[in-house]
């Protein structure tokens, strides 16, 4: 699993500056095995926002210009084969020493300065695959036109472009029993007791829960105990914003559109999957959760038709499945460029239901990981919530038209464990006082409830830690 440095920042109220190397140190001794903190900067060295102030023919090569760009520190001539290249356009300028890769293809190498049809070329006006960058920066003709950026000639390309953050890899084996931890928030939340500070929630829509507008109805509540549904109308499929694709592109995902992306960046950030729905695809606006009917079929979005089993959980509407639950959408629902209006699905699935599903048909991804990890149901809450505030962000004009529906039926209790100072010392060989033993609870989320002045006290267990329930006196 990777990590944005700058997201985790983002979600502790007075975070601490720290070198990549502290950061990973303190991580790993603490919560999770890092495996490596890379700059996403690095790959864009000797690499910057270039102007090009004059654009000439080439004297022996038809198909190719002569340019003269500023980089701010000076005006350097190349060779240029683009032909959307023109006076006045801001491009993404490789030196000499940038790693690019030759029209897009094979694998990066050095650049030098070197003679093209014989006339000396001091640099590269880039397309984006010539940058390892996704076909959303790149333009009809390929070299990148970066007029629209503030930035002035000779400023980094990484920091112009967004790409200048700290990526943390984790082992995912060092947090298979922690579902807290698959996502920023259950980091920031670690992080922040670390540093004896506050975490700051991400902004949340208010939305009422209800039912008007919208149904759901769960048939199986052992395979899906929580199911959170919303109409969005307005919706303009198009690109993300560079914030929105700078930040799931460096989680090492693929941008794809703003509706695609919004949900992924949720689900990366808080650890909640997400689905939408087309709702003008649908038979009526009205979910169903059931167990799938022996050797009933669903086309799934990668466009293979798959058999069913009555032991697998779907989604579906009055016609028939429209996605395997937590694990695969389905086509016919899929949402498309025509969409103007979506179902919004945040839920909690049994964990081993979906792990079985998921490897049934070889489908692992990243939201059945998560799904398998026993999910805290509060979390399907927080990140409906929470998508609905990032596609407002996106587009200005999207309208919530249903109620927040809460389909909860076994809602469970809470766990409480009672401990004492003494027994947590003597287990970790500290000598911690009681005091301080409950600011740190606290802090990870625990409600803790001193039973006395002495050294008991009890803890309401911390709901995103998923199934901790009993204290463990060996």
């Amino acid at each position: 699993m990777y990590l944005s440095y700058k997201t985790l920042q983002e979600l502790i109220a007075k975070s601490k500056r720290v070198s990549p190397r502290e950061l990973a140190e303190l991580l790993t001794m603490s919560v999770m095995e890092v495996e490596s903190v890379k700059s996403e900067a690095e790959k864009f060295d000797n690499m910057v926002v270039g102007l090009v102030t004059e654009v000439s023919g080439h004297p022996n090569a038809d198909k190719l210009k002569l340019a003269k760009v500023d980089i701010g520190s000076k005006k350097v001539e190349i060779v240029c084969g683009g032909v959307n290249l023109v006076e006045g356009m801001k491009v993404a300028m490789a030196l000499p020493g940038a790693m690019v890769r030759w029209h897009g293809e094979g694998e990066f190498a050095p650049l030098e300065s070197a003679p093209i049809r014989g006339v000396k070329s001091n640099g590269m006006a880039c397309a984006a695959a010539e940058l390892g960058l996704s076909d959303s920066h790149a333009l009809e003709y390929g070299i990148m036109d970066l007029s629209y950026l503030k930035a002035k000639p000779g400023v980094p390309l990484a920091d112009a472009l967004g790409k200048d953050d700290l990526v943390i890899e984790v082992d995912n084996k060092s947090i298979t029993h922690r579902p807290d931890l698959w996502g920023h928030l259950g980091v920031a939340r670690e992080l922040a007791a670390l540093w004896g500070t506050e975490l700051k929630m991400p902004d949340l829509a208010d939305l009422e829960i209800g039912n008007k507008g919208l149904k759901v109805a769960i048939k199986n509540s052992d395979l899906c105990s929580r199911y959170l549904s919303v109409v969005l109308s307005g919706i303009k499929i198009g690109p993300s914003p560079d914030w929105l694709k700078n930040k799931v592109e460096a989680l090492g995902m693929r941008s794809i559109n703003n509706i695609i992306d919004a949900a992924n960046y949720v689900m990366l950030e808080i650890g909640q999957p997400l689905h939408t729905f087309d709702l003008q695809k649908l038979a009526s606006p009205e979910i169903i959760v059931r167990q799938a009917k022996s050797g009933e079929t669903i086309k799934t979005l990668d466009g293979v038709v798959r058999k069913l089993s009555s032991d697998m959980l779907v989604i579906a509407d009055a016609k028939g499945p429209i996605a395997l639950a937590g694990v695969m959408g389905g086509q016919s629902s899929e949402v498309s460029s025509d969409t103007t209006s979506l179902i919004v699905e945040s839920a909690t699935f049994d964990a081993i239901n979906i792990r079985q599903t998921a490897m049934n048909f070889g489908l692992r991804s990243e939201a059945s990981a998560r799904f398998e990890k026993a999910l805290d149901p509060n979390m399907a809450e927080i990140g409906i919530k929470r998508f609905v505030a990032v596609m407002q962000e996106i587009n200005k004009s999207i309208k919530v038209e249903s109620d927040l529906i809460d389909a909860y039926p076994k809602s469970p209790k809470a766990v409480v464990i009672e401990v004492s100072a003494s027994w947590i010392n003597e287990r970790l060989g500290t000598q911690i006082k009681g005091s301080e033993i409950k600011s740190i609870l606290e802090s990870l989320g625990f409600n803790v409830i001193a039973r006395s002045e002495a050294t008991k006290q009890s803890q309401e267990i911390a709901a995103h830690l998923g199934k901790l329930g009993a204290r463990n006196d060996n």
